[in-house]
C-alpha cells in the first residue's frame, strides 16, 4: 500500500483519530439552517423553488467526504500518530541518515519493538503503528 488517502484512512481508523472537517461544510451547513428559515417564511408561490434549494444544500452536504489528516504524506500530521501512540505507551526512535531509507521503531517496555522502513519518515511511521497494533 503505497503512502496516502488508504493509508491515512487505515491509521487513523487503527488508531481512533478523528476524520478533519471538509473546509466548505460550516457554510453549507449554515446556508441550509438560513435555507430552512427562509422556507418557513416563503410565500406559497415560490414554496417549490425554497423546497428545491434546501434539498440541494442537503445532497450536497452528504456528498462531502471528510479527509482523514494526511499521517503518511505530512510531518505535522504524523505528530497526531506519535501522540495516539504515546498515549498507548509506546515510544518512537527513528533512524534517518541522508539518501538512505527511513526507518521507524515504536518500542514498549517488556522488548516489544515493531519497526518498518519507508523513502519517507511519515510513511514509516504508519506501517510501524500498523505492525505495532497488528493491523498489518
Amino acid at each position: 500500500m503505497n503512502p496516502g488517502p488508504e493509508l491515512d484512512a487505515r491509521v487513523c481508523q487503527a488508531l481512533g483519530i478523528e476524520r478533519l472537517p471538509h473546509p466548505r461544510r460550516s457554510g453549507l451547513e449554515q446556508e441550509l439552517r438560513e435555507a430552512r428559515l427562509a422556507l418557513r417564511r416563503v410565500l406559497p408561490n415560490y414554496r417549490a423553488g425554497a423546497v428545491r434549494r434546501v434539498e440541494s444544500l442537503q445532497a450536497e452536504l452528504a456528498a462531502l467526504e471528510d479527509p482523514c489528516p494526511p499521517v503518511s504524506t505530512s510531518w505535522e500530521a504524523m505528530r497526531l500518530v506519535v501522540e495516539a501512540m504515546e498515549a498507548r505507551w509506546f515510544t518512537l526512535r527513528t533512524r534517518c541518515a541522508p539518501g538512505a531509507v527511513r526507518e521507524a521503531t515504536f518500542h514498549r517496555s517488556g522488548g516489544y519493538d515493531c519497526t518498518a522502513t519507508a523513502d519517507e519518515l511519515p510513511e514509516a511511521v504508519c506501517r510501524a503503528v500498523l505492525k505495532a497494533l497488528g493491523e498489518e
